[in-house]
Order: C-alpha cells, then structure tokens, then sequence
C-alpha cells in the first residue's frame, strides 16, 4: 500500500508540475516548490520529529516571494497504515516567523522549518508505522491570488517508531562468563595476598 501510494504522489507530483510549467508558458506569475529534507523517519516512542523543508521559487517565475505573503499551511493525514496525527500533535508554530522578512527571487530557494511532531500529551507513541498523506502550502501572489504547491500525494512523510537504542539484557551465559572470571579474579587476589 506505501509503495502504491509513494508512486501515487510522484505521479499527481508530476502531473502538477506538468500543469505549472504549462501555466507558466501562459501566465507564469508566482511558481514554487517545496519539499522536505527528509521525508522518512526512525525514531523512538517518545522523540519529537522536526520537519525540516526546503522551498524554491521556480526560475520561470515572473514574481517573487513575500514571505509575509505565507497565508495557510495544510498537514494531511492518513489512515493506513496508521494515521500520523493520530498519536502525534503537529505544530506549526514558528513557520509564519520563519517567513517573515524573507524575499525569495525566482530560481533562489529557502530552508525552514515546516513543523514538528510532538507525541500527544506526552504519552509514548506505540510502536508501529505511520504515514501523512501529504502537506501544502498557501501564498498570496503580487495580485493578492492564492498560490498553492501541495496537497494529498504531494511531501508524503513515513515514520517507524521502534524501541530504538535502550540498555540490552544480558544473557545468563554472559553473566556466568562474567561472574566466573569474577571470582578466578578474587581467588588469585586473596591467594596473593595470603603468600606475601
């Protein structure tokens, strides 16, 4: 099913790129992309994940970016195989304070903080794989018109949690190994001690 979807996004991905080069040709305007730095996750039950992206504004771009101009952020979830914002709280906090102040010229791009993933009220996340369908981001261009890259299928995230690191147990033949060399340890101690 990941596999099926994974190969979904690049598709609607391409096809929108397609329909935004085609546009471009036409009424170029604002055009940009973005995509995070990774889109794949191993972690721990209790880890929060910061979603690190990166955006461009398109080299066929006739406008820039305004940053101030960011208008709305979307984070889709997903139902299998587990959905992500399930047991996480995703929070967007500081991305409209990322952008702000930020001039983003047409073949330039721009590395933020997209959000992060916290797990929900501080309870262990159960171990499992979880997936978002996608995120999208909303600007307002130079006529005040929204501009969107994103949407379902498009900057899909995968998350494994695992019960990553933790002290292993020993096994009993390492602790009769351990305890046998021990007390040879002791023995010649106390034998030396007795000679001299």
């Amino acid at each position: 099913m990941r596999q099926v979807l994974r190969k979904t996004g690049f598709f609607l991905s391409g096809l929108m790129m397609m329909g935004l080069v085609a546009a471009g040709s036409a009424q170029a305007g604002l055009l940009f992309e973005w995509s995070y730095k990774n889109s794949s996750f191993n972690v721990g039950p209790t880890d929060v994940i910061t979603l690190e992206a990166t955006l461009q504004v398109l080299a066929g771009s006739t406008d820039s970016l305004i940053g101030g101009n960011l208008f709305q952020i979307s984070f889709f979830g997903h139902s299998d195989p587990l959905n992500i914002l399930d047991p996480y709280v995703f929070s967007s906090s500081s991305i409209f304070s990322d952008f702000a102040g930020q001039t983003i010229l047409p073949g330039e791009s721009f590395m933020f903080t997209f959000g992060t993933l916290n797990p929900r009220s501080g309870v262990p996340v159960p171990v499992g794989d979880y997936a978002s369908l996608g995120a999208s981001m909303v600007f307002k261009d130079a006529s005040g018109s929204d501009v969107k890259f994103g949407g379902v299928g498009i900057n899909p995230l995968d998350i494994t949690v695992s019960n990553v690191g933790g002290n292993p147990i020993p096994e009993p033949s390492t602790m009769l190994l351990f305890g046998s060399g021990l007390a040879a340890l002791v023995a010649w101690r106390h034998k030396r001690t007795r000679t001299s």
